[in-house]
């Protein structure tokens, strides 16, 4: 049994490629009590978790009134992402 206090979050994805795994993995952390910002995470080199966290949390940021509007949506300043590369 894992202790409610910690910071280990379960969830599992399957899917033909790694980004639409981690996009089920961010929707059911979502889902789970995560609503704004994604749990702190850390991530091996292979790629596709970054790309989800947008998909899934990021936000497309106000326009400012210059320029095109933006409609790509951006990671949260406050978020907290490791990738470890070997």
């Amino acid at each position: 049994m894992i202790d409610s206090d910690t910071r280990l979050r379960v969830a599992s994805g399957i899917a033909k490629t790694e980004t639409e795994a981690s996009q089920i993995v961010f929707t059911t952390l979502k889902q789970r009590g995560h609503p704004d910002t994604p749990p702190p995470t850390i991530s091996d080199g292979w790629g596709g978790i970054r790309e989800a966290m947008v998909e899934v949390y990021g936000r497309v940021p106000p326009y400012s009134g210059r320029g095109r509007l933006p409609i790509l949506k951006q990671p949260g300043e406050d978020w907290q992402y490791l990738q470890m590369v070997k």
